[in-house]
């Protein structure tokens, strides 16, 4: 990227934003096929990888990955490309659909039985997957009512050779149809375009993101960049998770702290992109951290009330939700702890945020939520997060500034002491 110029790109542009935006998508496709090949420990070979890369986007990827959405660059003054599914609740003034003919729309293969990697076919429901032309008639209805002012549709008479036009014009009323032989439109009264306050949902996490850099931010959450691939990239993961399994021991089993970590490290320890010895290193690091952890704090184990705590709660003009690592029980007051590892790489401040939006929302729901606290798996410690009225007051300012911030398109960076960790430095111009 760097070679093809990425650095000279400005977000600002609007031209060079949407060049950026679909780089972004193009490094969705690279790191899943990148990820697939990875499980299990598998490392690299070029020549081979470079081939199945070049297959999966001359088959999968050429369906699977299309333009970025309209959404993430809505406001660029543009034509937007886009397939009728992603078109699906949207509405502009005008709208063209084009290439209506009789194999293209509908194919010509629907509702053709196909076979199926020689899977029976009263195994699944066949029909349901082959789709019907019914089916293509309702996308056509999709397309043909995303306009509030104009629908062009257009067809070819000839390509190779002569072409039908679609069957789906018949049913086009030609008491509101003007058919043009010319290539000019009639001029036409469009109605302006409305910029409508929508309630849009925000990730505790995302907001934090957002405060840490903007223009990281923008790349990640909004055009889809992502981070280089790192082999234990699951290791913090798969410690939550085992210490969640822990807490099932000891609740409902009767398991002391020690045993329950080291049965639910044996049972349930997993890595998706390690093997072998190196699995083994993992497991037994994990092994030793979690047994620190129980010795010094296994009591929070028999406290434990619900763990992965979804929530969503409203602030102005927006939702914000999350998932709260754990809630302990100590009589009728509930504490909101969240697991971290070094990995997870956030700073107290980023944390303690995090940890203050959980226990707003909670007490939103009527939780009675008196403690926060932030637990590091690899230290081991637990440090305390004031959560009093006039602290969750300000958080909600905060995160309800920030969203503002978002919606309005504010994705200047923050260069600093942060770019050296930040995944994207090699490719931001702004990275110190």
């Amino acid at each position: 990227m760097v070679a093809l110029g990425f650095h000279n790109l400005d977000f600002r542009d609007q031209n060079d934003a949407a060049v950026m935006a679909n780089l972004g998508r193009f490094n969705n496709l690279l790191t899943d096929y990148e990820t697939a090949n990875r499980i299990g420990g598998r490392q690299p070979r070029w020549n081979r990888d470079l081939r199945g890369l070049c297959w999966f986007m001359n088959s999968y990827g050429m369906q699977a990955y299309e333009e970025q959405p309209s959404d993430d660059i809505r406001n660029l003054p543009a034509v937007q490309l886009m397939t009728i599914h992603q078109a699906k609740g949207l509405e502009w003034p005008i709208v063209f659909v084009f290439s209506l003919t009789d194999r293209r729309f509908p194919p010509n293969r629907v509702g053709r039985q196909e076979e199926w990697c020689g899977i029976p076919r009263d195994l699944f429901d066949a029909a349901r997957y082959e789709g019907n032309i019914e089916d293509e008639r309702h996308l056509f209805y999709v397309a043909i009512t995303r306009p509030k002012d104009a629908l062009v549709l257009s067809h070819f008479r000839m390509m190779t050779r002569n072409v039908r036009r679609s069957r789906f014009l018949e049913d086009i009323d030609e008491e509101l149809a003007m058919n043009l032989e010319s290539r000019d439109l009639p001029a036409l009264t469009l109605s302006p375009q409305i910029d409508v306050d929508e309630i849009q949902t925000f990730g505790a996490t995302e907001i934090v993101a957002y405060n840490r850099c903007p223009h990281m931010y923008l790349l990640r959450n909004l055009w889809g960049f992502q981070p280089g691939f790192v082999q234990a990239i699951d290791y913090g993961p798969a410690l939550h998770y085992c210490l969640r399994i822990a807490g099932d021991f000891v609740r409902n089993d009767g398991y002391d702290p020690r045993t329950a970590v080291a049965s639910a490290v044996d049972e349930n320890f997993h890595m998706a992109y390690v093997s072998g010895m190196v699995f083994d290193r993992f497991k037994d690091a994990a092994n030793r951290t979690l047994t620190e952890f129980a010795d010094k704090f296994g009591d929070d184990l028999n406290r434990i009330e619900e763990v992965e705590y979804r929530l969503e709660f409203p602030i102005q003009n927006a939702t914000v939700m999350g998932r709260v690592d754990v809630l302990l029980r100590e009589l009728n007051e509930l504490e909101v702890r969240d697991y971290k590892t070094r990995v997870d790489d956030l700073t107290k401040g980023e944390a303690t945020t995090q940890i203050r939006l959980y226990a707003l929302g909670l007490r939103s729901m009527e939780r009675n939520v008196t403690k926060g606290s932030v637990a590091d798996l690899t230290e081991p410690s637990v440090e305390e997060v004031v959560v009093e009225d006039r602290l969750l007051a300000q958080a909600k300012g905060e995160a309800e500034a920030t969203v503002d911030r978002i919606v309005n398109r504010s994705f200047n960076p923050y260069p600093g002491e942060y770019c050296s960790r930040c995944d994207f430095k090699n490719i931001c111009r702004w990275c110190v």
